[in-house]
């Protein structure tokens, strides 16, 4: 027998699930791994799971955290909301229904001694560190080494560009994820791969949640992997063709074409990374630099109370006052620049890259509809199916993560004060 709602009684005891707890500043990070739910807590609030842990029932703690504290700690309320979260097993051998269901992990079997030399510092320091430097230097001292658009067009067929093209973009994508997922399974933490959005864009995303269990000085690899991957690759190739250009190495052709569009795919997932306005790999690695929990989060309910105040309260007002004046601060910074790229990504969406895209799309159908040569309909087809292709992913995305919302709404309701949910999307993203 399971049951969610129920009526708490003091003296009830409650067995929790396995649960991890880190230490991070004045507070701590709590949280389940196996379902991905994390929390930050004061220390009463892990003094008060302690205390459950050890046997004791909601009112021996609420008795015993007066004698400590000197004043009352609502251990009945705060019961409640973990198991809203998940957090607890059985309240008097009762079992309590799951709310979170476990997450999927992606390579199981691939255990942290089976990758941890990816990461050691020999390999990062000797071997990448190395390359990633000759590689940027010849760029910097041969500007003709920079690719340009030109060099993704290295077939004369359209065709053969885009299948080719999205062949390299799902590799580099994926293996530019399995970077961030291997180097947290370096640490212990698992992980896994989905494709998701990010505004308008369709992206392959590694969920690291876990890697909140991490000291926080080792976090920055993980969220760094998949951008020191690409550089690695846009420098290791740099290299290659340089020494074709200054004929050390022979060879050419079609390969060097493709080394060349491959440089350019990867500067431009680069350049992509440095929009985080957006959850990218840059993001995390900002707001966990400056000690904020749910740096996007917390910055929408800014921007959302802002425009309440605006309307004169006709939008729902979100409470902030648990946030600490230093995360504030940075908030108050990071929402222009978040306000102002969300903006223009949004505007050259909509009037140029719509446009554009349905002014092909049309073209397209004109040559199937006028029957034009075969080259040219096997070109605009296949045009036209990776836009529906496209489209059909970023509109799964966007449906899967507002049934996530709402579920997720169901499922946790309000939020008791003495807790503070942070940034539970940490995933990182590649262009897919």
């Amino acid at each position: 027998m399971s049951f969610l709602f129920f009526e708490l009684n003091e003296g009830d005891h409650v067995v929790f699930h396995q649960l991890v707890s880190v230490k991070d500043g004045e507070r701590y990070i709590v949280g389940r791994p196996d379902t991905r739910t994390f929390v930050e807590l004061p220390e009463v609030g892990v003094q008060t799971i302690n205390l459950l842990q050890n046997g004791l029932s909601v009112k021996e703690v609420q008795e015993d955290l007066k004698k400590k504290l000197g004043k009352e700690f609502d251990v009945k309320s705060f019961v409640d909301e973990l198991v809203s979260l998940g957090f607890i097993k059985k309240i008097e051998g009762q079992v309590v229904e799951e709310v979170h269901g476990k997450k999927r992990e992606f390579l199981r079997n691939v255990k942290a001694e089976h990758v941890r030399f990816l990461f050691s510092k020999p390999l990062l320091w000797g071997f990448l560190a190395p390359i990633i430097m000759i590689g940027l230097s010849i760029m910097i001292l041969n500007p003709y080494c920079w690719p340009k658009p030109q060099d993704f067009l290295f077939h004369e067929r359209l065709s053969i560009v885009l299948l080719i093209g999205l062949g390299l973009g799902l590799a580099l994508s994926s293996l530019h994820e399995l970077a961030h997922l291997f180097s947290a399974k370096s640490l212990g933490v698992q992980g896994s791969i989905s494709i998701s959005n990010r505004l308008f864009y369709v992206v392959f995303e590694t969920d690291l949640t876990n890697i909140w269990v991490v000291p926080r000085r080792r976090r920055f690899l993980v969220y760094a992997a998949g951008m020191i991957f690409d550089l690695f690759v846009i420098s290791s190739l740099t290299i290659l063709t340089w020494l074709y250009d200054i004929g050390v190495l022979g060879g050419g052709g079609i390969l060097y074409k493709l080394a060349k569009a491959t440089i350019y795919l990867e500067i431009l997932k680069v350049l992509f990374q440095l929009m985080f306005f957006m959850r990218t790999d840059i993001y995390f690695l900002f707001a966990d630099f400056f000690k904020c929990k749910n740096l996007y989060g917390d910055t929408v309910s800014y921007i959302t109370n802002a425009l309440s105040r605006l309307l004169r309260g006709r939008i729902r007002r979100r409470d902030m006052s648990f946030i600490p004046e230093n995360e504030m601060k940075v908030i108050r910074k990071y929402s222009i620049f978040f306000l102002t790229g969300t903006l223009i990504t949004i505007f050259l969406f909509v009037f140029q890259i719509v446009p554009l895209t349905v002014a092909i799309l049309i073209f397209s159908a004109q040559i199937l509809l006028n029957a034009g040569s075969m080259d040219t309909i096997i070109d605009s087809s296949v045009f036209i199916s990776l836009i529906i292709l496209y489209s059909v992913f970023l509109g799964y995305s966007l449906w899967k993560k507002r049934r996530e919302r709402l579920r997720a709404a169901k499922d946790l309701g309000q939020a008791f004060s003495a807790r503070r949910g942070f940034d539970s999307e940490n995933k990182t993203t590649s262009i897919g």
